[in-house]
């Protein structure tokens, strides 16, 4: 098994996290992950390379972590909002106010949001419509995006 560090916030407390075999050699310092955590799926930055659990273990130990670790669920790539296209389904559609206020108080209490945005190859929206309307209110360039 293979374990990376993460942090979720830069001043934030840094948690192992399983790498899936497919993953391994995709992940490097400042990679932005996707994280399975115990409060939904989380953006985090990894801030070691994957390592083999057996050479961390006393210090993992040490720093508190158990087993079995929760696992990274992909990789998070920074995606120009200007290149997403919204399909038609979710443009007709209108996000709830207490949705878009959800997402709205976690950027302003992490900086990120706690949802995942997906996108396909073409950079079509697949999950994330509230989150993406959220960056372009906030004047965003970038976002982090799963490419499925």
């Amino acid at each position: 098994m293979n374990v990376v560090m993460v942090k979720h916030t830069s001043n934030g407390k840094v948690f192992w996290f399983e790498v899936p075999d497919n993953l391994v050699n995709k992940i490097t310092v400042g990679t932005n992950v996707i994280c399975n955590t115990a409060y939904g799926k989380r953006n985090g930055m990894a801030i070691s390379t994957p390592l083999d659990s057996e050479e961390v273990k006393c210090v993992m130990a040490a720093s508190g972590a158990v087993y079995p670790l929760r696992k990274i669920a992909g990789i998070g790539h920074k995606i120009p909002l200007e290149a997403i296209t919204v399909p038609n389904y979710m443009l007709k559609s209108h996000p709830s106010d207490e949705k878009i206020a959800k997402r709205f108080m976690e950027v302003y209490h992490t900086g990120t949001f706690h949802t995942n945005i997906a996108v396909d190859k073409d950079y079509n929206l697949l999950d994330g419509y509230t989150a993406y309307l959220v960056a372009k209110r906030l004047g965003w360039s970038n976002i982090t995006a799963v490419v499925q």
